[in-house]
């Protein structure tokens, strides 16, 4: 039987299919998010709102207090969505947790982390990363990661300004490699942070390297090939087949920004922010063993898990692989 997640409910428009135009729509009539619990509900176009919401298994309204709009960053305008435990506009005493997926990723993939923050009393603050989902930007591309940690820095000063409560961060590969570099400046003042396969270093990057090198001064992107990144066989369908908000290329572009993040990684300062760390020991799509050899080195006061079984893309692994992520995420 299929999983729940995305792709579990269905989309009520004609045609019954969810496509990239009526996405592209909806994000042409985001609402500004001010953050303030206190604003009215502004609903964008309500029908394709309820359309995405039931798409990626977002639609839980019903039971939790739900904001969602477009912040403007000067770069940027980034898709931005908070949730509160309960329907009551009333701040979670255990805090707010800002979610950041990997990527190719948009926060309609997080659905089970977002619900399991949510189960045990926490708010959610969750963005599209420039390029991805609903957010603006070049499909799948971005020119340096500093750009990425810029819009970070931006939701996360937005959220602590309006939230006075604890504000901490779950990142899952990308996403993970962005709370890194935020945390390597030194200046964060995140409660905690919690990164899921984080990108440090891509598997075969030794040949990635090479293609890169006698490719990107011609070509502007590589053809992408779905890869199982996951044992959950239900979400590897869907992303490559039902999901229109999916990237078909890869960007030489973005290659370079992470050729840049690698050699960053090598030469970063020490930094004794206590993060936690999981990894799956089947994880193909980073060199997962390499990458915690320098993370020990770059935060010695890192806590190390390892998922036993569970492959790269660690949030929505399989039922019960995901149940042993979430045990260990530290949110409780």
């Amino acid at each position: 039987m299929p999983e729940s997640g995305p792709g579990g409910g269905r989309a009520a428009l004609p045609g019954d299919r969810l496509t990239l135009d009526q996405l592209n729509d909806l994000r042409a009539a985001l609402p500004d998010l001010n953050f303030d619990i206190r604003e009215v509900k502004a609903v964008p176009s309500p029908m394709l709102a309820e359309a995405y919401l039931s798409h990626y298994g977002l639609n839980f309204d019903d039971r939790y207090f739900h904001r969602w709009g477009r912040v403007m960053l000067p770069r940027y305008t980034i898709a931005c969505h908070y949730w509160l435990p309960t329907l009551q506009a009333t701040l979670p005493s255990k805090g707010m947790v800002l979610v950041v997926h990997g990527y190719f990723d948009h926060v309609g993939l997080y659905d089970h982390l977002i619900r399991h923050l949510l189960d045990t009393g926490y708010g959610v603050v969750a963005f599209d990363l420039p390029g991805h989902g609903l957010s603006s930007g070049e499909p799948a591309s971005i020119a340096t990661f500093d750009h990425y940690v810029e819009v970070f820095d931006a939701i996360c000063d937005r959220a602590s300004a309006h939230f006075a409560v604890p504000l901490s961060a779950v990142g899952q590969s990308t996403g993970g490699a962005i709370i890194l570099k935020h945390l390597a400046t030194g200046r964060s003042d995140l409660a905690s942070a919690t990164v899921l396969a984080p990108l440090v270093e891509p598997a075969y990057w030794w040949a990635n390297r090479i293609l890169y090198a006698l490719t990107h001064r011609f070509l502007r992107g590589v053809k992408r090939y779905f890869l199982a990144n996951s044992s959950n066989a239900d979400f590897v369908n869907f992303i490559a087949n039902n999901d229109p908000l999916q990237a078909r290329q890869i960007p030489l572009e973005w290659v370079g920004a992470m050729k840049g993040w690698v050699e960053e990684c090598r030469t970063m300062v020490p930094c004794d922010f206590p993060v936690t760390i999981l990894q799956g020991d089947r994880d193909n799509t980073v060199a997962w063993r390499k990458n915690l050899e320098i993370l020990a080195r770059k935060f010695p006061r890192a806590a190390v898990c390892i998922i036993n079984g569970a492959s790269h893309h660690l949030v929505n692994e399989s039922r019960d692989l995901r149940a042993r992520v979430f045990e260990r995420l530290g949110f409780n």
